[in-house]
């Protein structure tokens, strides 16, 4: 009997999470949708989620470290400089980079890749350029 992964997807855009609800339903994932402000009261009252895709700009808050940490997978959607980003997150094997904009194929294999899909049908993090 398989169980249900869980992904939260962190954006204040209203169609990044409807998006993500969408894509979730089809990958059958329960996906938890939530504004950036919301993921510090979240992980006080809910289990870990299997995987956390979230907008980069959630990144530059003093507790970002803390509130990313024991999350087994973590995607990282960002149009901001990605050298930054690379540097400082994306030196873990656990986190990954989606560029902005994203295409829907890649939105979905981050989806998938975050629910427990192994890396040969993920998609490889860019190098920085």
């Amino acid at each position: 009997m398989s169980t249900t992964k869980v992904v939260w997807a962190v954006d204040d855009s209203r169609s990044f999470r409807e998006l993500a609800d969408q894509i979730a339903l089809e990958a059958d994932v329960a996906i938890m949708t939530m504004g950036i402000e919301e993921l510090a009261l979240r992980r006080t009252t809910h289990d870990l989620p299997d995987g956390i895709m979230l907008d980069g700009s959630a990144l530059h808050t003093p507790l970002a470290g803390a509130m990313l940490t024991d999350i087994p997978r973590i995607v990282i959607c960002t149009a901001r400089n990605y050298e930054e980003v690379a540097t400082d997150w994306a030196q873990s094997e656990n986190v990954r980079i989606l560029l902005k904009p994203m295409n829907l194929e890649k939105f979905e294999s981050a989806i998938r890749w975050l629910a427990g899909a192994e890396d040969s049908s993920s998609w490889p993090t860019p190098q920085p350029n």
